[in-house]
């Protein structure tokens, strides 16, 4: 008796090898971060706090899941997954 191999039409053909994957496709998604809004920053050396989207935050708070690593006096450093992302402070000048 003769075997006869059977697949299913739109199916992968089993004598052929899955196609590799390509470094294109294998990329994970670029990390985004969340829009955060720093609006303000009161400085001081031992307790800076920044106003970010509405909040008071200090060093080490978490906001929309970034987490405030450093507060400077014209800027904020997050961490947003396995990111670093820097919000500057933007000067506004009123126009005479």
């Amino acid at each position: 008796m003769k075997k006869m191999l059977v697949y299913h039409k739109g199916a992968r053909d089993p004598l052929v090898l899955p196609a590799k994957k390509t470094a294109e496709a294998r990329k994970p998604a670029p990390i985004k971060l969340p829009p955060l809004s720093l609006k303000g920053i009161a400085w001081d050396e031992t307790k800076p706090l920044a106003l970010i989207n509405d909040l008071v935050v200090k060093e080490g708070d978490t906001i929309q899941g970034a987490k405030i690593v450093k507060i400077d006096f014209d800027r904020v450093a997050v961490r947003y997954g396995s990111k670093k992302f820097v919000i500057k402070l933007i000067e506004w000048k009123e126009e005479s």
